[in-house]
């Protein structure tokens, strides 16, 4: 590899850079070296025949030596002056030439195989089929087949999605040149060869070796790769096919017919690169029956029936099972019908396939806001609580966004009505409906999964023989793949496939894109004045610890130091985060022209959703009224349509507030009055806005303008703007404790409205 790189010249020509390529680190210099002084946008970089290289390595007893690959495949993946793309070319995969060698070597080969992207090469174009044809023209010596058949197998082989590059014409050629080749040994001879051996050189080495005289099925496939399956013992190998293969033909003794169903299952079974196959039955019976033993269709039932093959139903797939005796489809059965009663379809849904949260992206972006929609199953009798007004108040909290609900309809005949019921009573502009355009089988499959996980468990079951668990899992994946794919049309906005319903309009959606904006139009117009903040940090339910820090020294500064210049905060940690995204961008906190710092007035906001927003907690603190006001009913107005709030802005404006409007108030926790608002008391007060009330009390001005004459000698200040005292004697003793007995012997004889 490194003389390859250090031989950069044409026939006759010198080196184009003299820089000698002995080591990795070199060929980092040398690769930095053409990246400067040639004018290339990319270096490709090909080993070919790189499996003789290890081969090399392992042979002479260095297979850690390949650790140098890995540190140029780090220097490629690196590179961030110019793409460098370095290819390895091998026959088989690098675990192939890893057979014998110890498990700390395999583990290191391991980490350089993840450098790489794998790509399978498969050549099963039309050219390697014509050639397979051509080459075994020359060497047959059967009859072919009559043109009849040979039309008819073409059909099959079409109808199931084989050769499809094929047209009917030219394939009914191939069938018909390749003869003794069985149609599916044709299909698979150049995958396998590519799988588990060295391609057309395998391929080639079979056609010549194999007796053409009869006909060649794929079980005579099985047996001539069977060696090179048995040794691919990689991640991803054929070894452990080949073993499950080998166990079920033990059980099967002399018998060639079932013994080339199982071989061909097997090589039907192999993918290309590691993964099993699908196969469904329809594809195992043609394999099988070849050119004319239909009788072989009986021997696949049969070995399905001795679970030798383990046929998924709901897939329709078939694969190679040596399991247990016990007759676990018939216990299925009898427990589904034992266990229906007890099984809750929705809560099960909720727990095994929970629905997905949609989020409107666009709505979110435009309004700095983060919201969601959460997804609820729902059958006919459930659905009702959302149909009548009073139980939607009780479902829907105030502080969720909105809901999808996923109906799901019992039978075709009650579709027409769910539909109807949806468009005529479901009217809440926070909730959309989906329903199917048909009626989907989602009990009985969400049953059958729900039993077996209750087979599962039971341990006089399992321990009847060791190879039920291992089958009963088998049946649970089978059960619950199904059931996802019935889940999976549920929630689908593909065209076609449901109807979505919202304030009594029905929408058929086409795709997710689609989706994305319906949801965010939704919003729109149920959250049309969320007032817009540009933080995601503080606008949530429940901000971080940090943030929560941040704000509390935000409250200290809107408390303490209103009137000063950025309230006296500095720095880029949190509180100046969040003063300058929420009280200075917003325009709530502002310079004037004079020089002033001070609130803005409500009409001075420029976005209408917080100047609604602000204009609520001026009339809050400034409007007298004859009764407390509930602080939670104030909140919870706020979190509801059209604003839509989160509640860690709450005590940033609430504080802001009382600084900005400054008025007669009484705050009380559970009964009793406030003596000194604090940061902290205005946190709880947000988190625990019920057990606290607001009074806004009615001064006359000459009451007003006496309180203020004491204010400065005394340090009322504070007590002035929050909590002035009320027209009763529990007011007089609030202004006694804030006062001291001293002042009140002065001030008592001339309190106002004593006189």
């Amino acid at each position: 590899m490194l003389e390859a790189i250090y031989r950069t010249r044409s026939p006759g020509r010198p080196p184009t850079l003299d820089v000698p390529c002995d080591t990795i680190e070199n060929i980092a210099l040398f690769l930095n070296e053409v990246k400067r002084k040639h004018n290339v946008d990319r270096i490709v970089i090909v080993w070919d025949e790189f499996g003789r290289h290890i081969e090399t390595l392992v042979s002479q007893g260095r297979p850690a030596s390949l650790a140098d690959i890995q540190l140029l495949a780090e220097y490629v993946a690196r590179s961030a002056d110019i793409p460098i793309t370095f290819g390895l070319l091998l026959h088989q995969g690098l675990f192939h030439y890893a057979s014998n060698l110890p498990q700390s070597v395999e583990a290191e080969w391991r980490k350089i195989e993840g450098r790489f992207k794998t790509i399978q090469y498969v050549d099963d174009s039309k050219e390697i089929y014509r050639l397979i044809s051509n080459l075994v023209a020359t060497q047959k010596d059967a009859a072919p087949p009559s043109k009849v058949a040979i039309a008819s197998k073409v059909r099959e082989l079409r109808a199931n999605g084989l050769f499809k590059d094929f047209s009917s014409h030219e394939l009914s050629e191939i069938l018909y040149a390749a003869y003794p080749l069985e149609p599916i040994a044709l299909y698979l001879l150049p995958r396998l060869s590519a799988r588990v051996a060295q391609h057309e050189r395998t391929l080639f080495n079979f056609i010549y070796n194999v007796d053409l005289s009869v006909s060649v099925g794929p079980e005579q496939l099985f047996d001539y790769f069977a060696t090179s399956m048995q040794s691919d013992t990689s991640v991803g190998g054929t070894y452990r096919r080949w073993l499950e293969t080998q166990s079920a033909l033990s059980k099967i003794g002399n018998d060639p017919r079932a013994s080339k169903v199982l071989k061909t299952a097997c090589l039907l079974g192999l993918g290309t690169s590691g993964e099993r196959a699908h196969v469904s039955k329809e594809v195992l019976l043609l394999a099988t029956v070849g050119y004319g033993d239909e009788t072989l269709r009986d021997t696949v039932n049969y070995l399905i029936e001795k679970k030798l093959l383990l046929y998924r139903k709901h897939s329709d797939a078939v694969t190679i099972w040596h399991g247990t005796d016990f007759d676990l489809r018939s216990r299925l059965e009898e427990e589904k019908v034992r266990q229906r009663d007890r099984f809750n379809l929705l809560s099960f849904l909720k727990k095994e396939t929970p629905p997905p949260i949609l989020r409107p992206i666009r709505h979110n972006d435009n309004y700095r806001i983060r919201r969601f929609l959460e997804g609820e199953y729902h059958d006919t009798a459930t659905l009702q609580n959302y149909l009548d007004w009073d139980s939607f108040l009780d479902n829907l909290p105030v502080n969720c966004d909105g809901k999808v609900l996923y109906i799901i309809p019992e039978s075709n005949e009650k579709l027409g009505q769910l539909r109807d019921n949806l468009t005529d009573k479901l009217r809440h502009p926070r909730l959309v409906a989906v329903l199917p355009t048909e009626q989907l089988p989602l009990y009985n499959s969400a049953l059958e999964v729900w039993t077996l996980l209750q087979m599962q468990t039971d341990k006089e079951l399992v321990e009847t023989d060791p190879l039920v668990q291992p089958e009963l899992q088998q049946m649970l994946d089978d059960a619950r793949s199904h059931l996802h794919r019935l889940i999976n049309r549920l929630l689908s906005a593909e065209v076609g496939v449901n109807e979505w319903f919202h304030e009594g309009n029905v929408r058929k959606l086409n795709g997710k894109r689609e989706l994305e904006l319906f949801i965010s139009d939704v919003m729109d117009r149920v959250y049309y004045l969320t007032p817009k903040i540009n933080n995601e940090m503080i606008v949530r339910h429940k901000p971080s610890p940090a943030v929560a820090a941040g704000r509390r020294k935000l409250l200290l500064g809107i408390l303490e130091r209103s009137g000063k210049p950025n309230l006296s905060i500095e720095g880029n940690f949190p509180d100046a985060s969040l003063l300058r995204t929420v009280l200075l961008n917003t325009g709530i906190y502002r310079e004037t022209e004079g020089g002033v710092w001070c609130y803005s007035s409500p009409k001075d906001i420029k976005d209408n959703g917080l100047q609604e927003v602000w204009d609520k907690f001026r009339r809050l603190l400034t409007q007298p009224s004859d009764q407390p006001k509930q602080i939670n009913k104030f909140f919870k107005e706020l979190m509801s349509p059209p604003y839509g709030m989160r509640e860690g802005l709450f005590p940033i404006l609430f504080a802001a507030a009382l600084m900005a409007f400054p008025t007669s108030i009484a705050l009380t926790r559970e009964g009793e009055y406030i003596k000194d608002l604090l940061p902290s008391e205005i946190e709880r007060l947000c988190r625990e806005p019920s057990i606290y009330n607001l009074m806004v009390l009615r001064l006359k001005d000459s009451e007003i303008n006496y309180l203020k004459e004491y204010n400065t000698p005394q340090k009322l200040d504070r007590a002035i703007r929050w909590v002035i005292v009320c027209h009763n004697r529990e007011g007089e003793r609030i202004w006694q404790n804030k006062c001291g007995r001293v002042t009140m012997r002065l001030l008592k004889p001339k309190l106002p409205w004593k006189q």
